[in-house]
C-alpha cells in the first residue's frame, strides 16, 4: 500500500518516481555500455527525449539506444567525486551551464510553478504535523516579493548529489544516474536540492562560481524562490513516501534567516 501511495505521490508532484528499475553492465567485445531496465516503455521514452536533448554537451553519458522500456548509454569511466574538492564549484558549475543552457525557456511563475503550489505544500506539510504551522507561515509572509514574474524552465537533474558524478580523467565531471535527468523542470532545482543536502557552509563558493558562467539562464536572481519551491515539494514528497527524516525544518529555518528582508524579484 505505502509503494502504491509512493508511485501515485510521484505522478500528482510530477517529479521522479520511486526507483524501481534494473541496471547492468553489457560488455560486447571492446563495448561497454550500461543498460537500465526502466518500469515502462512511456517512462524510457522520457529519458530517451532528455537525453538527446544533451547530446554532445558531454555532462551525462551518451545516448546509445532505445528498445521498449530499455535503455542503453554509454558506460562512463571515472573516479568518486568529493564534496571537499577545492575545484569542485567550478566543476560543477561548469556541468550545470551545459546541463541548463539546454532546451531553455521562460513560462509564467503559475500553476505548478507558482506560489500557491508552494503555499499548498506548506500547509499540508504544517496540517501532518511534518513542518511548524509558525514555520510555514513565516515562509508564506515572506513569499509574495520573492516571486519573478516568469521562470526559466528546462533540463535539470533532480538527484543533484555527489555519489551520483563521476570526475572523468580530465577532470570534468559527468552525471552518471540517468534516471533523474528531467525536461520542464524549473532550472536551478537540482542546484537548490545540491544546497540543501551537502554544498553546505560551502554555498557562496558554489553560487560565485555558477554566476562566472557565461550566457547562463538567469535563475540566480531569483533563487531563493527557486530553492523554497524546492523545499515544500521536495519535503511534500519525503512525507507521502514515507521517508519523515527527510523533512528537515531546519532548512526551512535557514531559508526564513536568508531572505528575511524579502525583496521583489525583478
Amino acid at each position: 500500500m505505502v509503494q502504491r501511495l509512493g508511485r501515485f505521490a510521484d505522478t500528482l508532484l510530477g517529479r521522479r518516481w520511486v526507483k524501481r528499475q534494473r541496471v547492468y553492465l553489457v560488455e560486447i567485445g571492446d563495448l561497454r555500455l550500461k543498460r537500465i531496465e526502466m518500469t515502462d516503455s512511456a517512462r524510457a521514452e522520457t529519458k530517451e527525449t532528455a537525453l538527446r536533448c544533451l547530446t554532445g554537451r558531454g555532462v551525462a553519458p551518451a545516448l546509445v539506444a532505445r528498445h521498449h522500456a530499455d535503455l542503453w548509454v554509454e558506460y562512463v569511466e571515472g573516479a568518486r567525486v568529493g564534496a571537499d574538492e577545492a575545484d569542485l564549484p567550478d566543476r560543477l558549475a561548469t556541468l550545470l551551464a551545459g546541463l541548463y543552457r539546454t532546451a531553455t525557456t521562460t513560462v509564467p511563475a503559475t500553476g505548478p510553478f507558482g506560489a500557491e503550489a508552494v503555499r499548498a505544500d506548506l500547509e499540508l506539510l504544517a496540517r501532518a504535523g511534518a513542518l511548524p504551522r509558525h514555520t510555514a507561515e513565516s515562509v508564506a509572509t515572506l513569499l509574495d516579493p520573492l516571486v519573478p514574474p516568469a521562470v526559466w524552465v528546462g533540463c535539470d537533474h533532480t538527484d543533484l548529489l555527489v555519489k551520483n558524478m563521476l570526475r572523468r580523467e580530465d577532470g570534468s565531471l559527468c552525471l552518471i544516474d540517468v534516471e533523474s535527468i528531467v525536461t520542464n523542470e524549473a532550472v536551478g532545482t537540482g542546484f537548490a536540492k545540491a544546497c540543501a543536502r551537502w554544498i553546505g557552509p560551502r554555498r557562496d563558493e558554489f553560487v560565485a562560481a555558477l554566476r562566472r558562467q557565461p550566457e547562463l539562464p538567469d535563475f540566480l536572481c531569483y533563487f531563493p524562490y527557486v530553492e523554497i519551491r524546492f523545499l515544500a515539494s521536495w519535503s511534500k514528497r519525503s512525507l507521502l513516501l514515507d521517508k519523515p527524516k527527510l523533512v528537515r525544518a531546519t532548512l526551512f529555518d535557514e531559508w526564513i534567516a536568508r531572505n528575511g528582508r524579502a525583496t521583489a524579484a525583478p
